[in-house]
């Protein structure tokens, strides 16, 4: 082969694409540590949780703290958690705050064992991890993924696992714990966020889950819980400097909205019997907003404003054309 010829890319086993090596230590790099930091986004905080320190030898499962990655990247808590609710509610992270476990199911799918003795240095790690149950889904996962890579490593997992202490099937069920944002004093208890009375009035649409039954233990931006619209459904105290990050700019006062848009808005989301999370309605409301003041027609989308931070990307459903 000539020597000017460009050698073949690395493919991965599990997919035959290419993919690139990237070290953990990269984080702890001087230099690196000295580049210009990586913004809030959902994008940013996806590489971070694959590839940071806290990850181990088991792909895509792992404990960390979000307060404790918020301050490695050098974000603020809530722009932290913005992203990370965008990761959950697109299903490509799971995660577990009371026992603080991260699991990211398609780790595994691109990161399969490659030997018996890689899936026994993953017994260790598990009976480190916190018990809950998103331990053990994921353990379920990891199970399936290695018996669909070969025989022997399926056989390998079973039997390494059978003296693992405790097995998943012994373990009693931890409660869920909601997912919590610290932002401001503004934001902690349901009475002072009234989009959380009366959100799960209605049943769930054909199609959609039942949403979980919101009570005082739950915080405004708890990205794991969808709730239908109600007409009582207020957007967060800082509504507007949301939008702002989001590329909404919403001209005039504080909040940002009339009462009589926001009236429009609710009552249409209320008959359509749809499901979001909170920070997702805040979204549609936004878009909604600046296509309105910006005089578009209907049906356009509203151009987007780079701020220079966190921009949320994914599509969080079908948009109607008068609230796009």
């Amino acid at each position: 082969m000539p020597k000017d010829m460009p050698k073949a890319l690395a493919k991965s086993k599990a997919s035959n694409e290419p993919y690139r090596k990237v070290k953990i230590t990269m984080w702890d790099d001087q230099k690196f540590r000295a580049l210009s930091p990586l913004q809030p986004s959902g994008q940013a905080l996806f590489i971070y949780l694959l590839t940071s320190p806290f990850t181990n030898i088991i792909p895509g499962l792992f404990k960390a703290g979000r307060a404790a990655m918020a301050e490695e990247l050098g974000w603020e808590l809530d722009a932290f958690d913005l992203a990370l609710g965008e990761a959950i509610s697109l299903g490509m992270v799971q995660v577990d705050t009371q026992a603080r476990v991260f699991w990211i199911p398609n780790a595994i799918k691109h990161n399969p064992p490659t030997s018996v003795n890689v899936i026994k240095s993953w017994v260790r790690a598990f009976e480190l991890l916190p018990d809950c149950d998103l331990k053990y889904q994921a353990f379920e996962a990891l199970k399936a993924a290695t018996h669909n890579a070969s025989k022997a490593l399926g056989l390998a997992f079973d039997k390494a696992f059978a003296l693992a202490t405790p097995l998943p099937k012994d373990k009693p069920k931890v409660l869920a714990r909601p997912f919590q944002i610290a932002v401001n004093s503004k934001q902690i208890l349901k009475d002072q966020t009234p989009h959380i009375a009366g959100a799960c009035e209605n049943g769930p649409s054909p199609g959609e889950s039942s949403p979980q039954e919101l009570n005082d233990d739950f915080w405004t931006d708890d990205p794991t819980v969808k709730f239908m619209m109600a007409t009582t459904w207020q957007p967060s105290p800082d509504f507007k400097r949301r939008a702002a990050v989001w590329g909404n700019i919403l001209d005039g006062p504080d909040p940002g909205y009339t009462p009589q848009e926001l009236a429009s808005f609710t009552t249409y989301w209320e008959a359509e019997g749809k499901a979001f999370h909170q920070v997702q309605w805040e979204q549609k409301f936004s878009r909604h907003l600046a296509s309105q003041h910006n005089g578009s027609p209907p049906g356009a989308r509203p151009k987007r404003q780079r701020q220079g931070a966190f921009e949320p990307s994914g599509n969080y459903g079908d948009k109607p054309p008068e609230f796009n």
